[in-house]
């Protein structure tokens, strides 16, 4: 069983394979890989039922193109029923966010004080982020601009070196300097270094939302997931008090088919990956297999803390963005 986990996490899974058997052999084995592919085989089932497919005879591309279906069908629903089938991809980011607000409403997290964070940026001043914000001054930032989204760009933008010192600070924080707060959800008029459209700042307690051109229902998932990690709970099961239909892909975010050997995600993200590039043997499964492995790691958590921490960070796959589900709630802002 180990070897479909390895499969799906790609160049991870020959240390992910490793790291498995290392912690079956310490905890005596007890068969927490194969117990978990066994549960997601029973999901798998349900779900390829619910999509009136029989889970007996029924094709890879045959359930790649079931998904493909579904994901579209549901991404024209949802903009139907707001009404904004013809909104901008700038606009239906804006309307994503507001929709995550209302799913976030009382969520809270611990996060810095706003003088708290000025003080910290006084005697470490993000340098490309003022200029990027287009400020002369490092006081006029911190004066004019939400000291949030200062402090989110920053920690994306700015050098290694500056992060290390940042983050030295920020290790000798007081109980004092840290607040109750609601999430901040901001939408950025930026393009972002990397291929991620949303971003979350544990410390500032907020997330960003670039703008790009994706489906509503995506952009929506994308911010409850990144509030899932900050608020350290999953909020997925929120996509359904916005739209019902939508709680179908909930629950999908670790779940692989295995159909004739080979893998099919139901992971929405992996979905919508997949159906923008169109092509079958470029099918996307690697979040899909980055959930799945962080759910083995939960249950292995439950016989030994340590082990799954060493196991975990030995791979590099530690309560990271790339692992853990993420979300949040908050004003939103433009940076032009």
């Amino acid at each position: 069983m180990t070897h479909k986990i390895a499969h799906i996490l790609g160049d991870l899974g020959d240390k992910a394979a490793a790291e498995i058997a290392k912690l079956e052999t310490a905890l005596g084995w007890p068969s927490e890989d194969v117990r978990l592919l066994a549960l997601s085989h029973s999901q798998v089932r349900q779900k390829l039922k619910q999509l009136r497919l029989d889970p007996d005879d029924t094709r890879p591309k045959e359930l790649y193109h079931a998904l493909a279906t579904r994901f579209s069908t549901d991404c024209q629903n949802l903009d139907k029923a707001l009404k904004i089938g013809q909104a901008t991809y700038s606009q239906k980011i804006h309307i994503a966010v507001e929709l995550a607000k209302l799913c976030l409403k009382g969520q809270m997290l611990w996060t810095l004080k706003n003088s708290h964070i000025k003080q910290m940026l006084r005697a470490q001043p993000p340098v490309q982020t003022k200029k990027l914000l287009q400020f002369r001054s490092l006081e006029s930032m911190l004066k004019r601009a939400d000291i949030r989204l200062v402090l989110l760009i920053a920690e994306l933008i700015e050098s290694p070196t500056w992060q290390a010192k940042f983050d030295k600070q920020l290790s000798q924080s007081m109980p004092s300097d840290w607040q109750l707060s609601p999430i901040t959800i901001m939408a950025l008029n930026l393009s972002p270094e990397s291929n991620q459209t949303v971003v979350s700042n544990q410390p500032s307690g907020s997330i960003a939302v670039f703008y790009h051109d994706q489906p509503t229902l995506v952009s929506l998932a994308q911010i409850l997931q990144s509030a899932s990690q900050l608020v350290g709970k999953d909020m997925m099961a929120q996509l359904g008090t916005i739209y019902p239909p939508a709680a179908w892909w909930a629950d999908n975010s670790h779940l692989v088919a295995w159909l004739d050997d080979q893998p099919v995600s139901l992971n929405l993200f992996d979905v919508a990956a997949s159906f923008q590039v169109q092509d079958y043997e470029g099918r996307s499964f690697e979040h899909a297999g980055q959930h799945l492995w962080h759910k083995l790691l939960e249950q292995y958590r439950a016989y030994s803390s340590e082990q799954m921490i060493t196991a975990a960070k030995s791979i590099g796959l530690d309560h990271s963005q790339q692992l853990a589900p993420q979300m949040a709630i908050a004003e939103d802002a433009d940076v032009v």
